[in-house]
């Protein structure tokens, strides 16, 4: 627990303060993953990592949270090979 608020207070009291920011990305570290904790997680949209952890990990979970869409991306950037090959 941290000092005033846990991790999904924090992501809450975002997500109400700032609604033009819905889709800043958001890794909550828990060291209790029941499935209460992981539902309210998927409620807020954000992701989730069980302590103890490995680095790989977060860095997984951090790439995929700031690239949500990466299939999209690489289907935009196949679109714009074929175009250039016409």
């Amino acid at each position: 627990q941290m000092p005033e608020y846990g991790g999904l207070e924090v992501v809450q009291l975002f997500r109400m303060s700032r609604p033009d920011k819905t889709n800043m990305p958001f890794v909550v570290l828990t060291a209790s993953a029941t499935s209460d904790v992981l539902e309210q997680c998927e409620n807020l949209g954000a992701a989730y990592l069980s302590k103890p952890f490995e680095p790989p990990e977060l860095l997984r979970l951090v790439d995929v949270a700031v690239r949500p869409d990466r299939t999209s991306e690489k289907k935009q950037s196949g679109q714009d090979s074929l175009e250039q090959n016409k």
